[in-house]
């Protein structure tokens, strides 16, 4: 049998977190409550926890200011937000302090179970959190939400577009096969798929017209490579 997965709960909201608190248990799961942020730094260096569960907005403290004093403190516990604020601007902040994930009050108490289910088997096994922001200059990619923002300009890619431009962050300043790219993106290569890719590239290379450091090169007869350069 596992080891039950230890989960130290911070909000300010009594009812609401004993609700959690009790079905949590139901899953299996250890869970403390902490109603006073102040005392999470302590608590989270001394009790050896698998994951933070943290409110937003406490009159103390917000979780923001929580997470970033956590992080100072070389504390790596993974933590999740929860908030009833939604605003993307909100969302954008936590994810760049290295949340693990983001929901949104009211939410479902199933949902929240799958979610920490998630993130604690993926720790617990070693692996990697997919990272879902990349910086492009003046632009931000979101590869969780496929979208491209740009100040109060956002753009919505397709599938396609998306994959491929991940590909390409995960790989800047090296040069990628066509045939890599094909198989990559469309799971295979053919020759209407290639004259696919041209009209996929020309499209990204306009997205990105505004971000200031970033082209997408044709390599001739090897492939593509997105370059990047300092943006200073």
């Amino acid at each position: 049998m596992s080891a039950i997965k230890r989960i130290l709960y911070i909000d300010d909201d009594f009812e609401l977190s004993e609700l959690v608190q009790e079905y949590l248990v139901t899953k299996n799961f250890d869970v403390e409550l902490c109603h006073n942020p102040n005392n999470v730094i302590q608590m989270v260096d001394e009790g050896n926890y698998d994951l933070c569960l943290m409110d937003v907005k406490m009159p103390q403290k917000d979780g923001f200011e929580l997470a970033e004093e956590m992080t100072n403190a070389g504390l790596t516990v993974p933590f999740l937000f929860l908030t009833g604020q939604t605003r993307k601007e909100d969302r954008i902040r936590g994810l760049k302090l290295g949340a693990e994930d983001y929901i949104s009050k009211p939410f479902s108490l199933e949902e929240l179970y799958l979610r920490i289910n998630i993130i604690t088997n993926r720790v617990a096994t070693g692996q990697q959190k997919p990272k879902t922001l990349y910086d492009l200059g003046k632009i931000t990619f979101h590869t969780n939400i496929a979208k491209l923002k740009s100040g109060d300009k956002e753009t919505s890619l397709s599938t396609t577009e998306n994959e491929l431009l991940l590909l390409f962050c995960q790989n800047p300043n090296t040069v990628i096969s066509r045939d890599d790219i094909l198989v990559a993106v469309w799971g295979h290569n053919d020759h209407y798929k290639s004259l696919s890719l041209n009209v996929y590239i020309t499209r990204l290379r306009k997205l990105l017209s505004d971000a200031g450091n970033i082209t997408i090169m044709n390599q001739h007869g090897k492939g593509y490579m997105m370059v990047v350069s300092d943006s200073t």
